[in-house]
């Protein structure tokens, strides 16, 4: 599994629905299990099962959708429908309380791939009246949303962490190292337990830990391209340095 700082999870409330200007919040909740799958582009492992475990004392509606991954190169996510490309069965579900409904994704695009294709499985809390009055003074109802990650990975890809660039750039915040990683590889990377080196004509250092802060565990999708900005290392004075990455683990 990959660390889920690096997978965006939402499950915060993130439309909320104000019946009345005062009331109680509603207990309606489930979980995305798992957050995290990786399918093939074909045979067996196709198809992959997800589960919507409702932990609430009241039945939730939920609706599942697929969409296309695409990230930028500051790391902000495009979501478009992913087509006609996966198979949901069921894609609405009415989950009574503490009971597990079972979700089945069957991948329905290209069997040959060259490299792994990233994706978005997302479960929404609808908007449902589904048993009885408002209680007395009303409720607020909170709608809930999981995006987790799914990857359709070919056999034998794997990942291939570089720096591309690495720069000294004045912002509005001051000095920073501007950080370009691209992955060359055929498959995602998460920069887990990352050492930058750089180097100038007159100074070498290694960051690594909470110097890496806002680099570290962030995931770099196969064929794409990061940039992150670290601040100023001062020992390096003002010349650009050049810099190599390690990781532990890509995964």
């Amino acid at each position: 599994m990959h660390r889920l700082p690096a997978l965006r999870v939402l499950a915060a409330a993130l439309v909320a629905t104000l019946l009345t200007a005062f009331g109680a919040a509603s207990a309606a909740a489930f979980q995305l299990i798992p957050i995290v799958m990786e399918f093939a582009p074909s045979g067996r492992a196709a198809t992959q099962t997800f589960g919507i475990w409702n932990d609430a004392a009241e039945p939730v509606a939920v609706q599942i959708d697929m969409v296309e991954r695409l990230v930028g190169i500051d790391g902000s996510e495009t979501l478009p429908p992913a087509g006609d490309r996966f198979l949901v069965y069921p894609n609405q579900a009415l989950v009574p309380p503490n009971e597990m409904q079972l979700i089945q994704v069957r991948w329905l695009g290209e069997a040959d791939l060259a490299r792994e294709l990233a994706f978005r499985i997302i479960a929404e809390q609808l908007p449902v009246a589904l048993e009885g009055a408002p209680p007395p003074g009303g409720r607020i109802d909170i709608l809930v949303r999981y995006e987790g990650a799914v990857y359709v990975t070919p056999a034998g890809a794997t990942s291939s962490l570089a720096v591309e660039e690495a720069a000294r750039e004045v912002t509005d915040a001051g000095v920073r190292l501007a950080v370009t990683i691209a992955n060359r590889g055929t498959r995602h990377g998460v920069l887990n337990g990352a050492v930058l080196s750089l180097r100038t004509d007159a100074a070498g250092i290694e960051l690594k830990g909470a110097e890496l802060s806002g680099l570290e565990g962030e995931n770099v999708l196969a064929g794409n391209r990061r940039r992150f900005l670290l601040p100023w290392p001062e020992s390096l004075g003002e010349q650009a340095p050049s810099a190599t990455l390690r990781v532990e683990s890509a995964r």
